[in-house]
């Protein structure tokens, strides 16, 4: 669906702007549009499964083409507020600035998601096993960052650090309960349909 990769760019388009501090939300037209992002992934992913279930589309006719677009739309919304959060809970120092500022700063995150969208779509097979690495990247990279601002959170280790060698500890254990928790779903998943590479009939 793109939501990983797109989140994952959308980090790395964080730090290419600047932004090693600012924990502020953005302005309120772009935050309404990053709210859009995530509310079309949902519309997206309502029409495809009713397509699913029924064998009718509700509002149009599933494309993977239009997932794969409010996928990364989705991705890089969930990066915009994970990159405020860890910065929010990680530094000593925190900026009340917003890390996306106007419109030249979403506009150059939404093109830093074009390359990844054309590749996509491009179905080259040579470049599948990339794809495949930066799509597992961006699952570890959110997964890793979501447990650890809940570690900081939960520990009393927030606003401690000043930097990301200092934050190494939390870091660490956000990877490990990430992968701990892909390989409880994938154990849970083998031994409910006998495979780890998808639902049977889906």
């Amino acid at each position: 669906t793109g939501i990983f990769p797109g989140a994952l760019i959308g980090l790395l388009g964080h730090a290419v702007l600047g932004r090693r501090r600012e924990s502020g939300f953005p302005p309120t037209p772009i935050l309404v549009l990053l709210v859009g992002f995530v509310l079309g992934v949902g519309m997206d992913g309502l029409n495809s499964y009713w397509n699913l279930v029924t064998g009718s589309p509700l509002l149009y006719e599933p494309r993977q083409e239009l997932r794969l677009l409010t996928g990364t739309l989705n991705g890089l919304a969930m990066s915009a507020l994970l990159w405020l959060l860890v910065n929010f809970s990680f530094w000593r120092d925190p900026s009340p600035e917003p890390a996306i500022r106007d419109g030249l700063d979403l506009a150059i995150l939404l093109l830093m998601e074009v390359p990844w969208v054309v590749l996509v779509l491009a179905d080259v097979p040579i470049l599948l096993p990339v794809l495949a690495l930066v799509s597992t990247a961006g699952v570890l990279t959110m997964l890793s960052l979501v447990f650890a601002v809940l570690i900081v959170i939960l520990f009393g280790w927030a606003n401690r650090y000043s930097c990301w060698r200092e934050a190494l500890t939390p870091l660490l254990l956000g990877f490990f309960l990430a992968l701990l928790m892909i390989g409880m779903m994938d154990l849970f998943r083998y031994g409910a349909f006998g495979t780890i590479t998808g639902f049977p009939g889906m």
